[in-house]
């Protein structure tokens, strides 16, 4: 019998070994591929991604394991960035100052968005998500935008301010967009306890319904009808909650990135160039979201007040 014990108290130290390197090794390994796949949808032969969410995914992924392993993780992902900025044809001096620019901010958004929070934001709570904002969607953008240009600068000869503005706005408006997304539906994903409160046939109904209004906006390039998707994320947001608000979003972004990528969309009414539409597109995407927020802070804070008021007759 003691041996048994010793054999399988091994045994589960092994594993738990094994799971804390095989845990930063898979979001590592997620991080590239997402990766991989904005720059292969990215518009025009840019040499930074117009769209990029691999950060947003980083930053949700830390704030679920409450920044549990941070360091590895930051160390094992800015490999993988490096490995995809090598392999997309940039210079390696190019490739090491994009990936320390990108994990710089990965670093800055999380660490300073948890100190200015008290810990991961709750984004039910607004105030926290305007401290988010200014975290991960100003200040953290802003430094790693600093880094890239100043890459870029032995190239361009000075300091790329055009470099310096792409890098910020489209970090900006990513991490705005993309963290509070994620980070929605990883803890319902994990817990699960908000999305099963709902009926399947619901969750088809709100989500259909999303899917055909995205569609058809972003399927004609003729009318300015942007102002339409919002809608259908408030119905998201009155009937699901956050979790329901958070995937209609993803619906919305999936429908309007394909559409803007094979030059179709109310957003090519814009005359400006393919960064331009893109930095419009993002900043709406933002508005849409940030609009159905209040609703679903205002639905959990009646449920909490009617948790409430049933334990005190109680």
């Amino acid at each position: 019998m003691p041996n048994a014990l010793g054999r399988k108290m091994r045994w589960m130290a092994d594993w738990q070994r094994f799971a804390a390197i095989a845990t930063p090794g898979s979001i590592a390994i997620a991080y590239l591929l997402v990766g991989l796949t904005m720059s292969l949808v990215a518009t025009g032969a840019q040499r930074i991604d117009v769209v990029w969410l691999p950060n947003a995914v980083l930053v949700s992924l830390l704030f679920w394991r409450r920044l549990k392993g941070f360091w590895q993780i930051l160390l094992l992902c800015g490999i993988a960035n490096f490995a995809k900025n090598a392999a997309m044809h940039e210079s390696l001096i190019m490739a090491a100052g994009y990936s320390s620019a990108a994990m710089v901010e990965v670093a800055i958004a999380s660490r300073l968005a948890v100190v200015l929070c008290g810990g991961p934001p709750k984004w039910e709570e607004l105030s926290q998500l305007g401290r988010f904002g200014l975290a991960g969607g100003v200040i953290a953008p802003l430094v790693s935008a600093v880094l890239a240009a100043l890459t870029l600068g032995p190239v361009a000869g000075r300091f790329d301010l055009a470099c310096f503005a792409h890098w910020a706005t489209t970090a900006g408006l990513g991490l705005a967009i993309g963290v509070p997304v994620f980070s929605i539906l990883i803890e319902a994903i994990s817990g699960g306890a908000q999305y099963r409160e709902k009926p399947v046939d619901r969750w088809l109904l709100i989500l259909g319904f999303v899917l055909l209004v995205s569609i058809g906006v972003f399927s004609q390039s003729s009318y300015p009808l942007l102002f339409m998707v919002i809608p259908a994320v408030l119905v998201a947001a009155f009937q699901l909650g956050s979790v329901g608000a958070a995937t209609a979003m993803v619906l919305v972004v999936i429908v309007a990135v394909i559409a803007t990528t094979l030059g179709v969309g109310p957003i090519h009414l814009v005359d400006a160039s393919p960064y331009i539409r893109m930095v419009v597109l993002e900043a709406f995407l933002l508005c849409a979201f940030l609009s159905a927020l209040p609703v679903t802070a205002a639905l959990h804070a009646r449920a909490r007040l009617r948790e409430e008021l049933r334990e005190s007759r109680d």
